[in-house]
């Protein structure tokens, strides 16, 4: 299993992105995000299997989820090897003042 962080605020300009968390699409298993807020901010969770580092073709189509768009709160949501596990992920604070913490818990193999 393999934790990992992005943040952004608290005092960022909005919008405002975190960097993007690369996933192991390969690896089968859960992705599980949680995003923690303070103050008051509205967001997006955006998921992408482009890759937005490519020097040739750096398209990043986010998700277009609504439960992932225009979160107001602290949320939590899982992906699993049924619904496929996306390439890139990220936190993208469109308004507000405060900050937002996403942390992503990749499991690593197969859940069966």
């Amino acid at each position: 299993m393999q934790t990992r962080t992005v943040s952004v605020g608290p005092n960022a300009t909005t919008p405002a992105d975190s960097q993007w968390l690369r996933l192991d699409e390969w690896a089968g298993g859960q992705v599980c995000f949680q995003c923690v807020v303070t103050g008051t901010v509205v967001y997006n969770v955006e998921t992408t299997n482009d890759d937005p580092n490519d020097p040739i073709n750096p398209v990043a189509s986010p998700t277009w989820d609504s439960t992932l768009t225009g979160i107001t709160g602290s949320a939590q949501n899982t992906y699993n090897t049924i619904i496929g596990v996306p390439r890139y992920i990220k936190v993208n604070l469109t308004s507000g003042t405060g900050s937002v913490t996403m942390t992503v818990t990749q499991t690593l193999g197969a859940p069966f």
